[in-house]
């Protein structure tokens, strides 16, 4: 380690910190590269850097937060007519959904019926679709589910996805092609429709395939965006369990007690109207 010669330190000048470190060097002569002053510029350099290093990464996080509350947004509150983000609610009308919907599983008057707008893009419908599916093994009777058209324009290949679920539909096939199309939603937002045919057992069907290249949107699919409009349907998933209306997708548990709490003709929420406990009295 370098040392300074004895006698160089009093030259230092307290008061001009500056010209006191510059007279000192002088009086010193030239030094290795890798001594004190080098080693504190370097140490001072570094923790610059590290400061900024802290701050950039501070402001990409601020950035990505941001940004990921931006998609959320826009995937759970798109809007389809202006219209504000709705609370929980019973809509006295709800039941003209049903002519626009397809039945996906159960009886048609079930006592407890969950009709959804959804969009075959929307990931939060995706996860919905499981939850269906776990409900219906829970409770294998009294519940039916039935889906309603609603594409979003957000999404470029929804409206091609329901396009193609009602070609299936026309070969009776539709509560396989909305699972098929939920459990391969990657390569519909791709474009890539290799696998319907073969998942549904069609790939040498001409009839389907010609279904499946018309471009031309189906009038059952008008019918569900229709509907939505008038019922004020704000974005993807809609549900409406016996007319009460979810805004988004409820929670795993809160949706299974509450149609336990329907199967055992109970109210599941304070506000549900008695009216509503029996779809299939309504």
């Amino acid at each position: 380690m370098w040392w300074p010669e004895r006698g160089a330190l009093p030259v230092l000048d307290y008061d001009e910190h500056g010209r006191g470190v510059q007279r000192f060097n002088e009086r010193l002569g030239p030094r290795p590269h890798n001594e004190l002053n080098s080693a504190l510029s370097g140490r001072r350099g570094m923790d610059a850097a590290n400061a900024w290093d802290r701050v950039l990464s501070t402001l990409l996080t601020v950035a990505a937060i941001a940004i990921v509350g931006i998609l959320v947004h826009r995937e759970f509150f798109q809007r389809a007519n202006g219209q504000p983000s709705r609370q929980p609610e019973y809509v006295a009308n709800w039941r003209e959904a049903i002519p626009a919907s397809r039945l996906v599983h159960g009886d048609p008057n079930a006592r407890v019926m969950i009709v959804e707008f959804t969009d075959f893009e929307c990931p939060i419908c995706k996860r919905f679709q499981t939850l269906l599916n776990r409900v219906d093994s829970i409770y294998p009777s009294g519940v039916s589910h039935s889906f309603v058209h609603f594409p979003l324009s957000i999404h470029a290949h929804a409206l091609g996805a329901a396009r193609a679920a009602e070609c299936a539909n026309n070969v009776g096939r539709f509560a396989s092609a909305v699972n098929l199309i939920f459990s391969n939603q990657e390569s519909v937002a791709k474009g890539q429709w290799s696998f319907f045919p073969s998942g549904l057992g069609l790939a040498d069907d001409p009839q389907f395939g010609r279904c499946l290249a018309d471009t031309v949107t189906p009038p059952f699919v008008r019918q569900g965006l229709d509907v939505g409009v008038k019922m004020k349907v704000a974005g993807t998933p809609t549900v409406l369990l016996n007319g009460w209306r979810y805004p988004g997708m409820p929670s795993d548990t809160e949706f299974v007690r509450a149609v336990g709490d329907l199967l055992a003709g109970r109210k599941p929420y304070r506000e549900f109207p008695a009216k509503a406990i029996n779809a299939a009295q309504q």
